[in-house]
């Protein structure tokens, strides 16, 4: 338990809701402290907050509690359970670095699933094909191409995911009814 709270072995653990809540992250603190004096007795809802440890370390925990109170209505403690989520926190953290990259990128980016459909696209690519970004998505990527082309491009993507080293070019069908043409690796 000390190492999942940051606690050091030769350090007390906190006494008091007051004593944990200097633990919390400053960021998290206030909504913590307003979670607790607000939470009625029972059950309360689960809840995710950093907490910094003697080591320097924040971790991000996630608590399911339940609220104690006295017959006058004061909290009196929680109890429950706290598990480590940093893993997930950070890998959502990490994701939405990407997202941001792919968005902002000013290469077109596109994903497709097995069945061809676009799983991914970012600004550029929607602003290729003059199409909005919610149009795209799910969309047969087929529909991009000139119908003369498709049979050709499907070869080519096939060479390029079974060997990694293809690139060739792609005559794109626009919204509009014109050509781009663009270089795929």
């Amino acid at each position: 338990f000390r190492e999942l709270v940051g606690v050091g072995a030769e350090v007390p653990l906190p006494d008091s809701l007051e004593a944990w809540g200097l633990r919390i992250h400053p960021d998290d603190r206030a909504r913590m402290q307003v979670r607790w004096s607000q939470a009625p007795p029972g059950k309360l809802p689960t809840a995710d907050y950093r907490m910094s440890g003697d080591d320097g370390r924040v971790r991000w925990l996630r608590s399911a509690s339940i609220a104690h109170r006295d017959e006058a209505g004061v909290l009196t403690g929680l109890s429950g359970v706290v598990r480590d989520v940093s893993a997930e926190h950070e890998a959502r953290s990490a994701l939405l670095r990407l997202q941001t990259l792919v968005d902002t990128a000013r290469a077109s980016i596109v994903t497709l699933d097995s069945e061809g459909c676009v799983v991914v696209a970012n600004k550029a690519i929607c602003n290729a094909v003059g199409i909005a970004h919610e149009q795209v998505i799910g969309s047969l990527f087929e529909r991009y191409c000139w119908p003369e082309d498709i049979e050709q491009r499907r070869e080519s993507v096939r060479g390029l995911l079974s060997t990694g080293a293809s690139s060739f070019a792609w005559r794109m069908r626009c919204a509009d009814r014109t050509a781009r043409w663009y270089q795929v690796d």
